[in-house]
């Protein structure tokens, strides 16, 4: 005798297609709501972002790297122009590896 199977296929396929619509809702609403963040960060950094005047404020930043003035006039410590830095540094660097080859050669002996 054969059995008879008793699925209730139409409960299966009820709850299978309200499944796939739930996911695809919930996929659309995330999609939607990630796009009304990006919008939104997008308006708050480029959009609404302040309008400065990016030319003259690095002209005033390069303007202060290139000229002499007084940090701390109580402690005598003065700014000096960022070139004029790096060749003292760099003048200092070489000074320092000259004395240090200076002091590693050994004495020459005399005959």
């Amino acid at each position: 005798m054969a059995e008879e199977e008793n699925l209730n296929v139409p409960m299966i396929a009820t709850v299978g297609i309200v499944s796939v619509l739930v996911t695809a809702a919930t996929v659309i609403a995330v999609q939607a709501l990630y796009y009304n963040y990006a919008t939104a960060e997008t308006q708050r950094k480029v959009v609404e972002a302040p309008t400065a005047d990016g030319d003259s404020k690095l002209a005033e930043q390069l303007a202060k790297l290139s000229r002499y003035s007084w940090s701390n006039r109580e402690k005598d410590i003065v700014t000096i122009p960022i070139e004029r830095a790096m060749r003292l540094v760099v003048q200092e660097k070489m000074a320092t590896q000259a004395d240090d080859d200076v002091s590693a050669q050994p004495e020459a002996e005399v005959p």
